[in-house]
């Protein structure tokens, strides 16, 4: 049994992190923002600051 690899087939390295990252951190903005809208116009003004904080977390 030999224990040399042979070149037979090219290596090819995984993909770490996707190549759009512009796109998912304009996403997440924009997501942070319609829930922030969200929270201010339907839950009352006293329970603004705790919902914000469970909205965005």
């Amino acid at each position: 049994m030999s224990t040399e690899m042979s070149d037979n087939e090219e290596v090819t390295t995984p993909e770490l992190a996707p190549r759009r990252t512009f796109g998912g951190v304009i996403a997440v903005w924009v997501i942070a923002a319609l829930v922030g809208i969200a929270i201010g116009v339907f839950v009352a003004e006293e329970w603004r600051a705790a919902w914000l904080t469970v909205g965005l977390g």
